[in-house]
């Protein structure tokens, strides 16, 4: 990447408060949340780091990493927090190239956290039910500059998948045992499937589910996480943390019977 803004970059605009979105630098008004209405068309050709006046706030324009993408996401349904997206990730294993399944778009929070690993030369196929929601998820996707690698399918999981020998697989929906054979069906062998659930009755069906279909190595965790107050009288932990969110269910295809 260049010196300078592009035209159909994705910028972060980094108020001076902290606050800050993710905008495409393209000749289009939009409005940005708590400033006022603005023409990205300006961005082009600035600097990376150049500052931009909108309503007469001072922004920075930065070049976004993936944790600005997904806090800079528009919110409708719950997103996958990225405490949780990181695990699903490692547990994945997925790098460019490879080609993902996943039910349920969301918000697209995980879609884009997976589509940044899988690009340039993978993708991320998504099953989604309503239209709503996928109009919404791609919205989000095009916004973070990854729809490249994304495809956003209506359908229902549960009856199966056109896709063959994907090399990983993510239900994050109401019952998503019931879509654990469809996602046999389209694993490789050793391939890895992950249940994400908020309840520990959706857990049991997962394992079960997944325990009848081929699928071995199995295991639960959740993952919970709490920041550090840090100033120069001294460090503690916050007295808050991010505690529960859901309970991740990894497990890798086996069997082929």
């Amino acid at each position: 990447m260049s010196g300078l803004i592009a035209e159909n970059d994705v910028v972060l605009l980094l108020g001076s408060e902290g606050d800050k979105r993710t905008v495409r630098a393209r000749n289009e008004t939009i409005k940005v949340r708590g400033a006022g209405f603005f023409n990205t068309g300006k961005l082009i050709g600035l600097e990376w780091g150049a500052k931009v006046n909108i309503a007469n706030r001072d922004f920075t324009t930065l070049q976004p990493n993936l944790m600005d993408k997904i806090e800079s996401i528009e919110r409708g349904a719950q997103i996958i927090h990225p405490k949780d997206a990181a695990q699903i990730i490692f547990e994945l294993g997925i790098k460019s190239g490879d080609t993902v399944i996943e039910a349920g778009i969301g918000s697209a929070a995980l879609t884009i956290a997976m589509a940044h690993f899988v690009a340039p030369a993978g993708k991320i196929v998504t099953y989604e039910i309503r239209q709503d929601f996928a109009d919404f998820g791609k919205k989000n996707v095009e916004a973070a500059g990854l729809s490249s690698v994304c495809a956003v399918k209506l359908g229902d999981v549960t009856k199966g998948v056109e896709e063959k020998n994907a090399d990983a697989f993510v239900l994050d929906m109401p019952t998503p045992w019931e879509a654990v054979p469809a996602a046999k069906g389209a694993l490789k062998m050793g391939g890895t499937l992950v249940c994400y659930s908020p309840t520990i009755p959706q857990v049991e069906k997962n394992v079960s589910a997944m325990e009848q279909n081929g699928f071995g190595m199995i295991r639960t965790f959740e993952t919970l996480q709490r920041e550090l107050v840090v100033k120069e009288t001294g460090t503690r932990p916050s007295h808050e943390m991010l505690g529960h969110t859901g309970y991740v269910t990894v497990g890798r295809k086996i069997r082929k019977d």
